[in-house]
């Protein structure tokens, strides 16, 4: 009698568990803001975003020094011609206001000889067509950082600020 009791709370105890792994997911998958989603240390991170030609480029993200363990705003922010991503994360200070203000921010890098932004959605020559680029872009940081999906930003200077 006494395996038949232990046996039958055995089986309860695990039907407990099983309905609340599925009661836990189904919380999870029914609001996209409550999605786990990957944690980030504080700092700057590298993320490379696959271009059209195949080739990877690099977009500098700065999450705050809480780090991004909830969903957080994403600010992605456009250097002026001739400036790189890095470049751009100096001048403007957006990383220490990101810090206090508990947001990501991205700095991508514009492609050609000139480095500039060509957000017109025109095809330039030989050059990828930058809008596509930004698109990967935010593909790539999603895939990597917690961002709010409902609060995404661009920001910019120069033709960047189109």
């Amino acid at each position: 009698m006494k395996r038949i009791a232990v046996s039958l709370a055995a089986v309860v105890l695990l039907g407990v568990a099983a309905w609340a792994t599925g009661a836990f997911a189904t919380k999870y998958a029914a609001s996209p803001a409550r999605t786990p989603c990957t944690v980030l240390t504080p700092g700057d991170h590298q993320v490379q975003v696959p271009g059209e030609d195949g080739k990877l480029r690099d977009v500098l993200l700065h999450v705050p020094r809480t780090g991004a363990y909830d969903p957080l705003p994403l600010v992605i922010a456009l250097h002026g011609a001739g400036e790189t991503g890095p470049d751009f994360a100096d001048d403007t200070g957006f990383s220490k206001l990101a810090d206090r203000e508990k947001f990501l921010v991205a700095y991508p890098t514009a492609v050609g000889p000139t480095s500039f932004w060509d957000i017109t959605g025109q095809k330039q020559a030989d050059l990828p067509e930058e809008v596509e680029e930004l698109e990967r872009s935010l593909d790539a940081l999603e895939g990597v950082a917690c961002v709010n999906r409902s609060r995404v930003f661009v920001t910019g200077v120069s033709k960047a600020a189109g």
